[in-house]
């Protein structure tokens, strides 16, 4: 039974690996390679002569399990070339989570949880697992751009912006096929509301992220697309103005049904609740 579960556990481990290996493909990189650091599984990126180093951590069901050995009381905002890559299998997301801060998370919650126990784990204190929720992590899904050495230090000055139409929905083969989102679309709006606006503001609520954590918030914004991935065809086009973005909150309150709400529905749900 040991030697079963162990084996699915490596299947499924190098199930998330091959989908994260063809997410990275499919948004660009090239120069990527499977490697270890000690026993620790990782994937290298060698990006604009820089090297990129991520851990992932997949899930099927539940919760994500990374080890409290990855804990670490640092300063969550200090920058490195490190990322935890979360996965998603079934939903087929990924979460980009800066390897710094997640060691710091892992860290305070881990604290937070022995002190509930009395300074130990409820049931087996011998255990490594932690716990890692998707509320922990989900202000970093699909945060491709920290990958990009551009987005290091969030130079939005000298920007060509007059595209404003992009082809998306080209068919991409991984385990099943999917529809493949332009990821420049997505920064081109980015860079478009910041020249216009200075700030990254949710279009609905008018949450910023760098305001409320500082500059670990800079930059940061999700984007919503007003036509679901579903409905594109290989040729679709897609607009900036077919973009909009807001924040964590917003945008999961659009998807709450179907068809989606649109941005003035929820921002009058919004006014009339607040």
């Amino acid at each position: 039974m040991e030697i079963q579960e162990s084996q699915n556990y490596h299947l499924k481990n190098k199930k998330a690996e091959q989908l994260l290996i063809e997410k990275l493909k499919s948004i660009g990189f090239t120069d990527i390679k499977s490697d270890k650091d000690g026993r620790r599984k990782c994937i290298i990126i060698n990006q604009n002569h820089r090297k990129i180093k991520i851990y992932f951590n997949s899930r099927y069901k539940g919760d994500w399990q990374p080890s409290i050995k990855f804990s670490d009381n640092c300063n969550p905002n200090e920058k490195n070339n490190k990322f935890w890559i979360f996965i998603d299998v079934p939903d087929n997301e990924f979460y980009v989570v800066p390897e710094r801060w997640m060691a710091r998370q892992i860290y305070d919650s881990h604290q937070k949880y022995i002190e509930k126990y009395g300074g130990k784990r409820k049931i087996n204190n011998d255990s490594l697992h932690h716990k890692t929720t998707h509320d922990q992590i989900k202000q970093w899904k699909d945060s491709w751009d920290l990958l990009d050495k551009k987005y290091e230090t969030k130079q939005y000055n000298h920007i060509d912006i007059e595209i404003s139409e992009f082809p998306e929905g080209k068919e991409i083969e991984r385990i099943h096929k999917i529809r493949e989102r332009n990821y420049t679309l997505i920064k081109k709006a980015k860079e478009k509301y910041y020249q216009e606006y200075g700030k990254l503001n949710c279009m609905i609520c008018g949450f910023n992220f760098e305001d409320m954590y500082g500059e670990i918030g800079k930059g940061f914004i999700e984007a919503h697309h007003i036509l679901p991935v579903s409905e594109l065809t290989e040729n679709s086009i897609t607009r900036l103005e077919e973009i909009v973005l807001v924040c964590s909150n917003c945008h999961k309150m659009i998807h709450r049904r179907r068809p989606w709400l649109k941005k003035e529905e929820l921002s009058k749900l919004l006014e009339k609740n607040s």
